[in-house]
């Protein structure tokens, strides 16, 4: 069910330019099978303040469907239990610990570096965590420009299509969108344009006074 649910949920994005899309502000509904609430900036969180107070030490994630929590209920996505856990561990710390949840489905490095400049910072983070998965390195646009062949389109729309595709891909290798191989190539202008992005990512939390910190399962 992968595909036809990921086209439910990509079909209410807002598309927007510079970030190619973003999720829709005020959005309820279950997708995934799971409650998905996104809230009035386009986060799925909980509304935020414009501005933390004096004792809040705000932890900003991005990434994409990984920090988005694809298939999970809010309570168990990775920022949020960040939260519950930097709470529980620092219970005696002065400060008040929230995470903010920038993940978007299928966003990559390029969608990240413009979502911290044109919202994350604003948000007055202390902190800023990115989790990178191998497919940071597609183009900014791929997850929709794939969608324009027609066996994609079929295989989004159809639960047996998209059977086919899942047991071609165990088998095979490849599904609709090809084999994504999250290792570093030289020369790779993907990983070339996602490095660059890090770069300009931990240049600006350095500008402003905020650590970086990049995790990941690649090997």
């Amino acid at each position: 069910s992968y595909y036809p649910k990921t086209a439910a949920y990509m079909d209410t994005m807002v598309m927007e330019e510079p970030i190619g899309y973003r999720n829709r502000p005020n959005l309820d509904g279950t997708y995934y099978g799971v409650h998905v609430r996104i809230n009035s900036i386009g986060l799925r969180d909980r509304e935020i303040e414009p501005q933390p107070g004096e004792s809040e030490f705000r932890v900003l994630v991005v990434g994409d469907s990984v920090a988005f929590g694809i298939a999970v209920e809010y309570e168990q996505s990775i920022p949020y239990r960040l939260e519950r856990i930097l709470q529980t561990e620092l219970a005696d710390s002065r400060w008040r610990f929230r995470t903010i949840n920038g993940g978007t489905i299928s966003y990559n490095t390029e969608q990240e570096l413009i979502q911290l400049k044109e919202l994350g910072l604003g948000l007055g983070p202390r902190l800023v965590t990115l989790i990178y998965a191998e497919n940071d390195i597609q183009p900014k646009m791929w997850v929709f420009n794939k969608r324009r062949a027609w066996h994609v389109r079929v295989a989004e729309r159809s639960y047996a299509a998209s059977l086919v595709a899942l047991v071609s891909k165990k088998l095979t290798g490849l599904g609709p969108i090809g084999k994504i191989d999250g290792r570093f190539v030289a020369g790779d202008p993907g990983w070339i344009r996602s490095a660059e992005c890090l770069t300009e990512i931990n240049a600006l939390c350095r500008e402003a006074g905020i650590p970086f910190v990049v995790c990941t399962d690649i090997s």
